[in-house]
């Protein structure tokens, strides 16, 4: 890992420093540092060459670099609400010390707080292996600490640390060899840094801002989304941008960041990357490799940053909702001094289970492996050799995995690769629980292939396609698919409720309200074909809300405190519904006068409207 530096402006502002002193007693010849001594003075921010105390405060531009140094006191917490404290507070010593944070200096004795340094440690293992507060002995010890330089304390300082080298034992995450030059980095490991907030359109009634700083997981996070069962998902536009960064005097520039979702319609619609030049440029959008599927973190990939060499940037994530608000989470944002590397090909053919789990290495996971294979099964509970469960029966039958083999017969685990399946499309398409006609048909899935279970498996699937060994032919009817998102059409509602369908009926013609009654129906894969004669509904995008007419063109709407539906073919105003879709895909269709939703209520066979979670919420089928 190396490190930029300013030794080359150190060394000469040393030469001027000299130039500009007094000669009468200084003996001759001036001992003047030379270029190969300044390393020695201030580091280079390496391992091998780390910065000392003087080098790293002269290097406070948010980079990951090394700094080595003497372990001299702490800086205590205010825990009373009082102010806050500063390095000028440090304690050179060990007793009552704060496990958070250390204090480092060139020299073991160090009191000066000027020759001082205060150094952040996020929990984990570097602080358990480095706080005074479990380990005073540390005092006076000399340690190599990983991090970010800058202030901290309101001092100069070291924040972010992810490693360490203390008594010759190598703590934490020790980085890579041959990553690139830290130009700007922030983690958001305890707060939004220098980041700040741009509300182009204000979630309107949210309560909070859109972006904001997660503490539990270590990570900026936006939603517009309420919470709790009923929760409203509030139109916006909001933007976490960074502060300028300097790409002046580099000759390569990389951008890479960590990112989780869930929720969303179409994260990469939902969630993009700009850059702009300076603080008032036109923004540009850059693109994103590898866009997550789940709440489980991915690395963005390369971005390649080489056109704006010699300029100062700003980046900017854009967060937007219209109709579904999903949850967004960032960390690990760097822009480092190095060439982007080419994304790797994403094979079009796919490969045995049998090949994959040849392929498989413990130790490293490899993205963008394709597998085909037949659906014999699942896993229960946490351990693969106990757990594995051929078939799709019982009431333990997972919604989060199944497991693949070459043979649609197998009952061999050994033999088997297990999926993980993220939430969302992936997830409702293929599992068992939801799925159980699944069983023995044929999948192919692109994924990472890595360890799960304890051992070969396909995580973060972003592609799939499924087909049955023995593909039933649809009856005669009308086709329905079942859809992630809504567009204006002919649809039906359907609840899935113990393996079978429940499709709602229209109120009668004779009637102008009711609950809807239901007629059985089951799919094909994600097709069910029927008779669809009273059972389709026409749903309408306007700008006050979703409508939803029956077959005779009434509109449904809801009146007074009544869970049922009313229908007219000119209602009062309560026409109007918010549709959105759930984790699982179905959708909660609640009436925007009432907030009530529509849920299949399996003890009166109905659909009907209701204010509090008492049934089941239906999937949309689009007519074909």
């Amino acid at each position: 890992m190396k490190i930029k530096s300013i030794i080359s402006s150190l060394c000469i502002a040393a030469l001027c420093a000299f130039a500009f002193q007094a000669c009468n007693d200084v003996p001759a010849p001036y001992d003047i540092p030379q270029m190969g001594d300044a390393s020695k003075i201030y580091g280079t921010g390496t391992l091998e060459t780390p910065y000392t105390i003087r080098g790293a405060s002269l290097n406070q531009n948010g980079g990951y670099a090394w700094v080595k140094a003497y372990i001299v006191g702490y800086i205590p917490q205010s825990t009373d609400g009082g102010p806050s404290y500063t390095i000028s507070d440090v304690v050179f010593s060990a007793d009552g010390a704060a496990a958070s944070n250390i204090v480092i200096a060139d020299n073991p004795a160090e009191t000066n707080i000027n020759n001082c340094m205060a150094v952040q440690l996020p929990s984990g293992d570097v602080r358990s292996a480095l706080n005074l507060s479990d380990h005073p002995e540390n005092l006076g010890q000399e340690v190599s600490l990983y991090g970010t330089m800058e202030r901290y304390f309101g001092g100069s300082g070291v924040k972010s640390v992810t490693a360490a080298v203390f008594n010759g034992q190598e703590i934490g995450d020790m980085p890579e060899e041959g990553e690139g030059t830290a130009i700007f980095s922030e983690t958001f490991a305890e707060s939004l840094g220098g980041f700040t907030i741009d509300n182009v359109k204000p979630a309107e009634g949210l309560g909070h801002e859109v972006w904001t700083y997660d503490g539990q997981y270590k990570c900026a996070k936006a939603t517009s989304y309420t919470g709790g069962t009923g929760g409203q998902d509030i139109p916006t536009e909001s933007w976490l941008i960074s502060p300028t960064i300097s790409l002046a005097e580099v000759t390569a520039a990389t951008l890479s960041f960590d990112h989780a979702c869930n929720y969303f319609n179409d994260v990469k619609t939902d969630v993009t990357v700009w850059i702009r030049e300076g603080e008032n440029g036109a923004w540009n959008q850059l693109d994103i490799p590898t866009y997550p599927t789940s709440f489980a973190f991915v690395g963005s990939g390369d971005i390649d940053l080489n056109a704006y060499i010699g300029k100062n940037i700003q980046v900017g994530f854009k967060y937007v909702c219209t109709t579904k608000a999903g949850t967004y989470e960032v960390k690990n944002f760097k822009i480092e001094e190095r060439n982007a590397e080419e994304a790797p090909d994403v094979p079009e053919e796919s490969i045995s289970v049998a090949d994959a789990i040849a392929l498989y290495d413990a130790n490293n996971a490899q993205p963008n492996v394709r597998v085909k294979g037949y659906i014999v099964g699942y896993v229960s509970g946490q351990v693969i050799e106990s757990g594995a469960t051929f078939g799709n029966s019982g009431s333990d039958v997972s919604n989060t995995n199944i497991m693949i083999a070459d043979d649609a017969n197998e009952t061999d685990y050994t033999k088997c690769l297990t999926i993980q399946l993220p939430s969302g499309d992936v997830r409702s398409a293929l599992n068992l629980k939801d799925n159980p006609d699944n069983l023995g048909k044929s999948v192919t899935l692109l994924g990472s292939l890595e360890k799960y279970f304890g051992t070969y498996g396909l995580k973060a699937v972003t592609e799939y396609t499924i087909e049955g060994e023995t593909p039933e032919q649809p009856g005669e009817g009308t086709a329905f698919t079942r859809v992630t998102n809504v567009t204006d059409g002919t649809y039906i509602f359907a609840a899935y409720v113990d393996g079978t369908y429940k499709v709602a009926k229209n109120v009668a013609t004779n009637q102008t309200y009711d609950y809807l009654d239901v007629e059985d129906a089951t799919a094909t894969g994600n097709t069910i074909t029927l008779e669809p004669a009273g059972m389709t509904f026409t749903i309408t995008s306007t700008a006050d809300g979703y409508t939803i007419q029956d077959e005779s063109g009434r509109y449904m709407y809801q009146e007074g405190s009544f869970n049922n539906f009313n229908v007219s073919e000119s209602p009062s105003g309560a026409q109007y519904w918010d549709i959105t879709r759930n984790a699982n895909g179905s959708f909660e269709i609640t009436n925007k006068e009432t907030g009530k939703w529509m849920q299949y209520d399996s003890e009166y066979t109905s659909f009907g409207a209701y204010g509090d979670e008492r049934g089941t919420m239906p999937y949309l089928f689009k007519m074909n």
